[in-house]
């Protein structure tokens, strides 16, 4: 068993489970700002042949997730300011993007959706800010959308945002989404914490839950899968 392997296994019995639903030389650098979201990178398009919110089930191909862009910042670096922040960032079907810090080749992109008010949210953070460096060497790349502030029903502002970004020590980029009004398409508010898997390779979506789950287990189970099978969409 691998160093992640070990790490996620030992957070796992914290994150316990409630309600689920379902390589090139030099590489282009994950970016800092984001490219025009309808591009990855290095120029691919965005794929759009499977479009939608439906998550894989057996052997049935997830649809792919649409290009959200937010701002946020990368990497947590509050002081390079807010950013546009695309998926297309890191779609990787020819894996291509280096991770600053980890490795060449996005496999796995996590998407994560917290509350300030939210109890789990701040627990589940807590448990996953440590996991990042390990997860950036196996290729997963970890977002997360801060939607309400410190009261349910009001949308989470900027300065909302740089205080949970220093309470919870988080080095994963961190999003803006005020009342989930881009991705609330994905999830319902009154469920939170999300947890979503996409296969970088493809942008399928391989899981989604909502409510306090194992999300260290899913995101071993998602690259178990990604590093097991063959994309299900190519471009």
């Amino acid at each position: 068993m691998g160093i992640l392997a070990c790490a996620l296994a030992a957070c796992a019995s914290a994150c316990s489970s409630s309600s689920k639903s379902a390589a090139g030389t030099e590489g282009t650098l994950a970016p800092d700002a984001s490219s025009t979201g309808d591009m990855n990178p290095y120029g691919v398009a965005y794929p759009a042949q499977s479009p939608g919110f439906g998550a894989r089930k057996g052997n049935v191909p997830g649809d792919q997730i649409p290009d959200y862009k937010l701002e946020g910042y990368p990497n947590s670096n509050v002081a390079g300011g807010l950013q546009t922040i695309s998926l297309a960032d890191y779609y990787d079907p020819q894996g291509q993007i280096q991770i600053p810090g980890g490795a060449l080749g996005v496999k796995v992109i996590h998407l994560n959706v917290a509350a300030v008010w939210c109890g789990p949210c701040n627990q589940e953070t807590d448990e996953l800010a440590p996991l990042n460096s390990m997860l950036e060497q196996e290729g997963v790349v970890f977002l997360q959308a801060l939607v309400e502030g410190p009261t349910s029903g009001v949308g989470a502002t900027i300065k909302d945002l740089d205080s949970w970004i220093q309470n919870h020590s988080t080095t994963f980029t961190e999003l803006l989404d005020p009342e989930g009004a881009t991705l609330g398409q994905l999830f319902n508010l009154a469920s939170i914490p999300f947890n979503l898997d996409i296969d970088a390779r493809s942008m399928e979506i391989l899981s989604s839950a909502s409510g306090s789950v194992d999300v260290p287990g899913g995101i071993q189970t998602s690259l178990a899968w990604v590093n097991a099978n063959p994309p299900s969409y190519t471009p």
